[in-house]
């Protein structure tokens, strides 16, 4: 029999979801609302990648670019200004930066990284005005490791945007949840627990939209 286990994120003890269909063991915080995949489930590195290889995501789907646009200039430069000379660190982009090449033409200056399939980790020697990271936090197993990593990469008062489904739903709706089905995804959030883990390492939450955009500026 499954036993609930401590939330990684606030400790608290949480309940567990079940799919039976596909024997899928998620346990569900009540104090921050995290919704985390049972550790022996999780993917390990080599299938990991192998289902991030059949990504078709470049600048050729008009759809995937539109969003990083829409991103852009609808909260990049909205909580940021100009973006001519920043820079910034695309965190995670995957084996296509296509997010890095649209923000190249804002003239910023850019640098990405990704564990995968582009692992200089020079980066790390940077300050940042901007670190955007989309799609990234649900394929975490500790993403208090990237927040604190992310916290010493940005300058005094600068910006962390993440991109991310928010799981704002009950446990029954959870399950048919199309973003849950991908094997890679395994930890989800509301902005409950964006706040939680804001608070723990040192970012204010300046702007969320309750559903994937999460806007977080270093405090200290």
């Amino acid at each position: 029999m499954e036993r609930s286990l401590n939330c990684i994120i606030c400790c608290q003890k949480t309940h567990l979801i079940k799919d039976d269909k596909y024997s899928d063991i998620y346990y569900k915080c009540p104090r921050c609302e995290a919704i985390f995949l049972q550790r022996d489930h999780i993917l390990d590195k080599k299938m990991e990648k192998t289902e991030y290889d059949r990504h078709e995501n470049t600048m050729d789907n008009n759809g995937y670019v539109n969003s990083f646009r829409e991103l852009i200039d609808k909260y990049i430069i909205e909580f940021t200004g100009d973006l001519k000379g920043k820079k910034i660190l695309d965190f995670g982009c995957g084996p296509n930066p296509v997010l890095s090449e649209i923000l190249k033409k804002y003239e910023a200056d850019v640098v990405h990284y990704d564990p995968y399939f582009f692992k200089d980790i020079s980066f790390k020697s940077e300050q940042f005005d901007i670190v955007v990271s989309t799609e990234v936090f649900e394929h975490l197993s500790n993403p208090y490791n990237e927040l604190k990593l992310i916290k010493d990469l940005l300058k005094k008062d600068s910006f962390l945007i993440i991109k991310t489904q928010f799981h704002n739903m009950k446990d029954d709706d959870f399950l048919t949840w199309w973003y849950r089905r991908d094997p890679t995804h395994i930890i989800f959030y509301t902005s409950k627990t964006f706040e939680y883990m804001a608070k723990k390492t040192g970012f204010v939450i300046m702007f969320s939209d309750n559903e994937e955009i999460i806007v977080l500026k270093k405090e200290f």
